[in-house]
Formats: structure tokens, C-alpha cells, sequence
């Protein structure tokens, strides 16, 4: 399967691309493009549309017409898990799944677990400067809880989205070095 990874640029383009950016900066330029592309079209654009869409019913009063609320609260938060995931992954390589030792046996037993590890990819992602020390585990900073859209704008700086373009540059390379 040949899967885009933004809109109209395919995985084989990218494997073209990849190979052309050893010291060619017009490759970086596009392949920049190409990391912002797809984390407008996968996380960024996803959550503006959910807070746009919030109808925001805990700051009216009751609606007796029983009109559909929309509360993405749960939505926002699940799109920025994986947008953590994604932009930590390039900074690091994530640990390694161990195939299964047994077969599974659900719903006795566990099946699926995540290798061990993989929860320090969270936690040192939110204690980066752009969030402000909440999440550094320090109980002064972490009753001054930043708003949910804080919160979103330090993805989006940690993601290069709101920095200059040296700050993706720097993403990108860095993820380049790691899976090489």
C-alpha cells in the first residue's frame, strides 16, 4: 500500500526525498513542508475543527429543546496523546514490542501490552520547557494547571508549528539521525 503521508505526497515520494537531503537545503525546504503538512492535516486542523465545534453547554443554560451537544473535550485529548506519540517518536526511537511469548489468552489473561518503557516517551515530551514546568512533577507549578488551549499551543510550538524553521529543521534531522 502506497499511503500518503500529507495529502498528495505518497510514502514513495518520501523515500525519493529522503535521499536527497544530505546537504541539500531546497530537500530540507520541501521536506519541512511536508512534516508541517502532515501535522496540520492530522492533529492540528482535527482539533481547531473539534473546538470550533464545541457547543460549550456547561456556559448556557439547560437546553430543554434537547439539541445535540458536542463536547470534544475526550477527542482533543485523544488527537494530542497521539500528536506526543508522534512528535516524540522524532526525537527518539520508541522501545521495541517483544513478539509474544505464549498465545493469547483473552479475555483469561492479558494480551496486548505495550513495551515497558513507553510511558517515559510522555513524560519526558511534557516536561519540555514550551509547557511551562506543570508537568515536572514539582507540586508549586502543578496547582498553576494551564487551560486546554495552552496546553494545545505548547504542542504546537514542540512540534515546530509555531517556531521558526529552524527549530523543524532541527526535528527532522534529529529523527533522521536516530533511524539511520
Amino acid at each position: 500500500m502506497n499511503a500518503d503521508l500529507c495529502f498528495g505526497f505518497s510514502k514513495t515520494k518520501w523515500e525519493y526525498l529522503s535521499q536527497q537531503l544530505d546537504g541539500n537545503e531546497s530537500a530540507w525546504a520541501e521536506a519541512i513542508g511536508v512534516f508541517e503538512r502532515r501535522m496540520r492535516e492530522r492533529f492540528f486542523s482535527s482539533i481547531d475543527a473539534l473546538f470550533a465545534a464545541d457547543t460549550k453547554p456547561d456556559s448556557r443554560p439547560p437546553d430543554l429543546t434537547h439539541t445535540p451537544d458536542c463536547i470534544p473535550g475526550f477527542s482533543i485529548m485523544a488527537l494530542c496523546c497521539l500528536l506526543i506519540e508522534t512528535l516524540q517518536e522524532f526525537r527518539e526511537t520508541p522501545p521495541s514490542a517483544a513478539a509474544p511469548a505464549e498465545p493469547c489468552t483473552y479475555p483469561a489473561g492479558s494480551c496486548i501490552k505495550p513495551p515497558l518503557g513507553t510511558n517515559q516517551l510522555f513524560i519526558k515530551f511534557l516536561r519540555r520547557p514550551a509547557f511551562g514546568g506543570v508537568f515536572n512533577g514539582n507540586i508549586a507549578t502543578a496547582s498553576s494547571r494551564a487551560s486546554g488551549m495552552e496546553f494545545f499551543m505548547g504542542l504546537k510550538q514542540e512540534s515546530g508549528s509555531s517556531g521558526g524553521t529552524s527549530q523543524r529543521t532541527r526535528l527532522l534531522r534529529q529523527r533522521r539521525t536516530v533511524s539511520h
